[in-house]
């Protein structure tokens, strides 16, 4: 049994037609696999929930039963998708103006602020550039993100809800006896995720003031700011 091709593409004395049989091989057989190969090697690195299994498995390393809520944080931002994010050489002024901007809310040891500064810079470039711009979101800092940061900025929400919602089941796997996870950590990522749906600091969820939920709620409403609160309270 032979495969019927027309006579013209068979003439390899003219240049035409071998160049045509080689657009037709590359462009119905190559091309398609090659699309192919490239699909499911990237597929390959994604669950059901689109997160990638190097994220689940920096998840699940670094999740432990004392993880406080102040540093779910740093599991949080850990997630290969927001490590593969790009770091430009023109990000570093803006992120150095924005890392001003939110340093009260990076758990920084003021006694020793210098180092605690170096430290924070020493960090992988992905790390810092996520968590500067996951604070500009709580602090409602963004309208100060040049349009690079805003596209960045805008992925990275876009992310947040699934990353989210996996850190929080690999808080909740059952590694008691009884089939219970950890609360402690589960717990910081839902505040986590209040955080950044409400768009308000991790800060003002701490009790103050007879309340048990800080300021947090007070901050939700609009033009309400911390000053706004403290002028209130004092009333």
């Amino acid at each position: 049994m032979g495969i019927a091709l027309p006579k013209f593409l068979l003439n390899m004395d003219g240049a035409s037609g071998g160049i045509m049989l080689l657009g037709i091989v590359g462009l119905c057989i190559l091309f398609p696999l090659m699309i192919a190969v490239i699909y499911l090697s990237r597929s390959s690195k994604y669950t059901g929930n689109y997160v990638m299994h190097q994220t689940l498995s920096t998840y699940y390393y670094f999740m432990k039963p004392s993880l406080a809520p102040s540093k779910v944080m740093d599991v949080f931002i850990k997630a290969a998708e927001y490590m593969e994010m790009p770091v430009r050489r023109s990000d570093d002024e803006p992120l150095q103006k924005l890392f001003v901007a939110v340093r009260s809310e990076l758990n920084l040891d003021l006694k020793n602020i210098r180092t605690e500064q170096a430290k924070f810079w020493k960090q992988h470039p992905s790390l810092v550039k996520m968590e500067l711009l996951i604070q500009a979101h709580l602090t409602r800092e963004s309208f100060a993100l040049t349009p690079a940061l805003v596209k960045d900025y805008r992925h990275m929400l876009e992310l947040a809800p699934r990353l989210l919602e996996e850190l929080v089941k690999i808080a909740l796997l059952p590694r008691s006896p009884n089939g219970f996870g950890w609360l402690r950590p589960a717990i910081g990522v839902v505040e986590l995720s209040q955080s950044i749906i409400q768009a308000v600091p991790l800060s003002a969820r701490k009790a103050g003031g007879g309340n048990s939920e800080g300021i947090a709620p007070f901050l939700q409403l609009p033009h309400f700011t911390e000053a706004t609160v403290k002028k209130i309270a004092r009333k």
